[in-house]
């Protein structure tokens, strides 16, 4: 039994001493936060594509006092972090950014950048994009080195977007679904118009004279032919207004059906930009065509479709790759083309090569 006590004795008291030493040690770290100061920013860029930087170390330090975060010499339980997290981010080229201050007092500030695919320089265009699909504005000095994409074409958004392409596909259908309902607001006083006309000539259809046993028999004769007169005019006024509201109506659905034709062509181009980013993922991830592709120049046909040309690093000829369709028949040709023909007539014979038509290369000697 004493042991018994003893043991139970023993263990509060372990316990206890246990207790004392958490609350102690927390009072500790709770007076040290209280006192210490930021003494160290570590800035770490994650950067995974091994070509190069989107942001620097430099310039976050810059744009920390340019917006007037205080770090150094702040007391570490005082730093904003959820400001310098959100003054990062802002940023569409930055993926992650994780901010944490430690116990000796330095500020810790992890900023994971996106992976760009490509960047698409054209008119006024100067953006990157990814390969899951996100635009961002090219930043200031930036130094990656990715596929460079340029000609005449026009993307399905506008100059300052960023986001996903879904998001883009929902700005389009909000565009032009937000013109279609402000078109159908139109068509309301035209349907009341209507069914003001549509009343009204009832009302004159179903209208008569009346007559008089005892009167005047050509007096009423007279009166009921002025008053048929009458009412075929009126039934013709009721019938043209009802015919301009019917003409009204269809011009306004006219409207609303070429609104709604436009936005399935944008929808259509934003689908073919979506089939460049996978095309250029299939260049990417061949090691030949990733080495010898230098620039990609696109183009609009007639029909508002991407027309694809490509610059190689061997030779001085171009490559007309036409629209994007059948993306891989088109690279196998080429290929055998290069190991068959190029290899034997040399890499300066022709100007142009052309594997946009099926099962075939057009070439166009430099002569020509």
């Amino acid at each position: 039994m004493i042991k018994r006590i003893a043991s139970i004795v023993l263990y509060i008291a372990i316990w206890g001493i246990i207790v004392a030493y958490i609350v102690q040690a927390s009072m500790l770290v709770t007076h040290h936060r209280q006192h210490q100061t930021v003494e160290h920013v570590d800035i770490d860029i994650v950067d995974s594509t091994g070509s190069g930087q989107l942001i620097t170390s430099k310039r976050v330090r810059e744009r920390l006092i340019a917006e007037g975060i205080g770090t150094m010499g702040v007391l570490i339980d005082s730093v904003d972090v959820r400001a310098i997290r959100n003054m990062i981010i802002r940023n569409g080229f930055v993926d992650n950014v994780d901010v944490y201050t430690s116990y000796s007092g330095v500020l810790h500030i992890n900023i994971s950048q996106r992976k760009p695919l490509f960047r698409l320089m054209t008119g006024r265009y100067n953006v990157y994009v990814t390969h899951d699909g996100f635009i961002f504005g090219s930043p200031e000095q930036s130094s990656l080195y990715v596929p460079v994409v340029t000609g005449s074409y026009t993307p399905p958004f506008g100059v300052k977007f960023e986001g996903t392409t879904a998001m883009a596909r929902q700005n389009i259908r909000n565009r032009y679904n937000d013109s279609i309902r402000l078109l159908a607001q139109r068509l309301i006083p035209i349907r009341a118009r209507k069914e003001h006309w549509q009343e009204r000539r009832r009302e004159i259809r179903d209208s008569s004279i009346g007559r008089r046993w005892f009167g005047d028999k050509a007096k009423y004769n007279a009166k009921k032919r002025s008053w048929l007169a009458e009412r075929k005019r009126m039934l013709r006024y009721c019938d043209g207004m009802l015919r301009d509201c019917q003409l009204a109506k269809e011009r306004v659905e006219k409207q609303q059906r070429m609104v709604a034709k436009r936005g399935e062509a944008m929808e259509q181009r934003l689908n073919d930009f979506i089939r460049l980013i996978e095309f250029i993922e299939t260049i990417n991830r061949n090691d030949f065509w990733r080495a010898e592709v230098v620039q990609i120049v696109l183009s609009e046909n007639s029909f508002g479709r991407i027309c694809v040309e490509l610059v190689p690093r061997s030779g001085n000829h171009r490559i007309i790759f036409g629209e994007l369709r059948n993306e891989n028949d088109k690279l196998e040709r080429l290929l055998n083309f290069y190991h068959s023909v190029l290899g034997s007539v040399g890499w300066q014979r022709y100007a142009e090569i052309d594997v946009s038509y099926a099962d075939r290369v057009i070439c166009k000697n430099i002569e020509d």
